[in-house]
C-alpha cells in the first residue's frame, strides 16, 4: 500500500498519485485543494509522467469566477465528477486554462466535507482525446475519497495547532497570573508569563500549594471550591490574592484551570 501507517503525509499522497497515474498511463496526476472561503483553487499535489512538463507553480489561487467562468461545479455530475473525452465540449473559461496546460481530456472527482465541495482530485492526459473507461472513473472516485480523508484530517489537524496556539498566546499574554493544575497530583501543568514572572518557569512540575503558598495547602484553595473566588494571602506573592478555580480540558484531559488577581 502507498499509503503506510505513521508515514509522512505528503509523502503517502505524491505515492499514491504516482502509483495511480502510472497503473492508467495518464499524463498527469493531480490535486487541487479550495481556499477557506471557497472561491479559489490551487494545485498543491501533483505526479508528472515521463517528459510531462509540471503546471503545479502555474495553478495556484485559481478563481473560479475569473479564471474558470463561474462554471466549474456545474460541470460535474451528480456524483461529483468531471468525465471529459475533449476540452473543446467545455465551457470557453475551462478549456482555455486547461488547453494552455496542454490538456486534451480530463476525469475529475470532486472533493467533499459534509457536502461541501473542497476541491478535486484529477487526471489529465495530454497526448490524445481519450475515452475514461468505468474502471477508471471507479478508481478515481475511489482514490479521491481515499485523499480526501488524509487531506481533510491533515487539515484539521493544522486548523486545531494554529486554533491551540491562538489559546496558548492568549493565556501566556493575559494580565492575571494564570495556572493550569493537574486535579490529582495538583501539579503544575502550565503557567502563563504573569505567573513565571512570580515563581519563575522551572516550577512546571511542583505542586500548585508549593508553588505559590509556600509548601502548606490552604485551606480555602479554589480547587475545592470550583468556579468560587476566594480570597487569601499568598506568602510567595506576599500579597493577598483572589483566585478562582474553572474545570477545564488541557490536552484531552480534565484539568483546573486558575485565575489569580492582587487584591489593593
Amino acid at each position: 500500500s502507498a499509503l503506510q501507517s505513521g508515514s509522512d503525509i505528503k509523502t503517502s499522497i505524491n505515492q499514491m498519485l504516482a502509483l495511480v497515474g502510472k497503473h492508467f498511463d495518464v499524463s498527469r496526476a493531480d490535486i487541487f485543494e479550495d481556499s477557506e472561503d471557497g472561491l479559489h483553487c490551487s494545485n498543491t499535489y501533483e505526479w508528472c509522467g515521463e517528459g510531462v512538463v509540471s503546471e503545479k507553480e502555474s495553478l495556484q489561487n485559481i478563481s473560479y469566477a475569473e479564471d474558470m467562468g463561474g462554471m466549474y461545479h456545474q460541470s460535474l455530475n451528480e456524483d461529483g465528477i468531471l468525465y471529459c473525452h475533449d476540452i473543446k465540449t467545455l465551457s470557453p473559461a475551462i478549456r482555455e486554462l486547461l488547453s494552455r496546460q496542454g490538456i486534451k481530456s480530463v476525469l475529475h472527482c470532486a472533493i467533499a466535507e459534509d457536502g461541501k465541495f473542497k476541491g478535486f482530485v484529477g487526471f489529465d492526459e495530454c497526448r490524445e482525446n481519450r475515452f475514461w473507461t468505468r474502471e477508471q472513473v471507479d478508481a478515481l472516485t475511489y482514490v479521491a475519497k481515499v485523499l480526501a480523508t488524509f487531506l481533510l484530517n491533515d487539515r484539521n489537524k493544522n486548523r486545531s495547532k494554529i486554533y491551540l496556539r491562538s489559546i496558548e498566546s492568549i493565556l501566556y499574554n493575559y494580565p492575571e497570573f494564570i495556572y493550569i493544575v493537574d486535579p490529582e497530583t495538583r501539579s503544575l501543568l502550565y503557567i502563563n508569563k504573569r505567573a513565571e514572572d512570580i515563581i519563575r518557569a522551572d516550577k512546571i512540575g511542583i505542586t500548585c500549594f508549593d508553588a505559590f503558598c509556600g509548601g502548606k495547602e490552604p485551606e480555602n484553595c479554589p480547587l475545592k471550591n470550583i468556579g468560587k473566588p476566594l480570597e487569601a494571602i499568598s506568602p510567595v506573592v506576599n500579597k493577598k490574592i483572589r483566585a478562582q478555580a474553572t474545570e477545564v480540558e488541557w490536552w484531552g484531559k480534565k484539568a483546573y484551570l486558575v485565575s489569580c488577581l492582587e487584591v489593593k
